[in-house]
């Protein structure tokens, strides 16, 4: 199992939400809506498959670019925790 951070801009917020519901390899998914003031967003946390999170990231990072083309860049924040085995993922 992987935990997830996004950090991203309610109207993306808004289009990551329902992708990761839809995921079956997705669990304990919680949205903080405006828990980010610096640039304002919202953070979404997940725990996902340690065999799916390759996929989901990707298909993740696709929607957020289509999202973000028109914004500054980096205003999506992703970042993997350590998982149990205190190992990366």
């Amino acid at each position: 199992m992987i935990h997830l951070r996004v950090v991203s801009p309610p109207d993306i917020t808004d289009a990551l939400v329902p992708e990761l519901r839809a995921e079956p390899a997705v669990m304990n998914l919680a949205v903080l809506r405006s828990a980010v003031g610096k640039p304002a967003g919202d953070v979404v946390q997940f725990d996902v498959l340690q065999g799916a999170a390759d996929d989901v990231i990707s298909r993740l990072r696709v929607l957020t670019a289509v999202a973000l083309a028109g914004l500054p860049a980096q205003r999506a924040i992703w970042r993997r925790s350590r998982g149990p085995t205190g190992r990366g993922g």
